[in-house]
């Protein structure tokens, strides 16, 4: 038993280096274009660039980190106002809390409970332990979770319509300084996934929503998955409850640094 513990309060740090989507199996960036873009295309990457913003609300669910030889399951609650203002609960596999994770004005902490400590963020040791692509940013890590990507500055003149044989389904592909393949349902509309190639020292990475129900007039995924070809890491973000709030005060969001 003290094994087993020890070695989840190990993930449980791992996870803080993150925090951070799919299936197996990435596909190459280049497959073969359509006609010249027209009207469709502006209008698929005009609504994508739109897609609502975070809902605020609070949410509860679990992390699941599979690897070779390894699988941990940890439950998380999930207080937030949008991407940029959250606390993240994580606890561990008795349910109990140990540690919340604050992004607010900008700034990032995260408190173990246990030993009432600031913990030290590594976002590059996180990017090579979590099945995440190259220049992935905090503000991509917690877009997750709202099954958001991060899609460049760009108007449409870097994008392509890909071939698909559904004609409910389409893809985009992005090229740029983070190529990927972004695939997309019209109706309803949905983002549905996306696709980085390797690249450098990232391996191939897949990122698919599923789950899909509605709030405030959107689709939102209550299943999130990031996988690696290479690696077969995968991370899986599972919804169980998501509860619209707009009552959220500043105090959820403070974290009083320890005496």
């Amino acid at each position: 038993m003290r094994s087993y513990i020890s070695r989840s309060a190990a993930v449980f740090v791992f996870l803080i280096f993150f925090f951070n989507s799919q299936g197996v199996g990435a596909q190459s960036i280049s497959p073969p274009a359509l006609t010249t873009p027209g009207p469709s295309l502006e209008e698929l990457w005009t609504r994508l660039k739109s897609l609502p913003p975070s809902l605020s609300w609070e949410a509860a669910g679990s992390l699941l980190l599979e690897a070779p030889g390894e699988r941990y399951r940890l439950g998380f609650r999930l207080l937030a106002r949008d991407q940029r203002t959250l606390r993240l609960e994580i606890s561990d596999p008795f349910g109990r809390p140990v540690y919340y994770l604050v992004f607010y004005q900008g700034r990032i902490k995260a408190l173990s409970l246990s030993d009432n400590k600031i913990v030290p963020l590594n976002l590059p040791a996180l990017l090579k332990a979590f099945p995440l692509p190259v220049g992935t940013g905090w503000d991509d890590v917690f877009r997750l979770f709202w099954g958001r990507i991060p899609l460049p500055p760009g108007e449409v003149g870097s994008v392509r319509l890909l071939s698909e044989r559904d004609p409910k389904r389409m893809r985009l592909g992005i090229n740029g300084d983070r190529p990927q393949i972004v695939r997309l349902e019209t109706e309803p509309f949905r983002l549905l996934g996306t696709e980085f190639p390797a690249r450098g020292v990232s391996e191939a990475i897949q990122m698919v929503f599923s789950d899909f129900i509605e709030l405030g007039g959107s689709q939102w995924p209550k299943k999130i998955e990031a996988g690696g070809l290479d690696s077969e890491k995968k991370l899986t973000i599972q919804y169980e409850q998501i509860v619209p709030r707009s009552d959220i005060p500043d105090e959820a969001f403070l974290i009083a640094e320890p005496r």
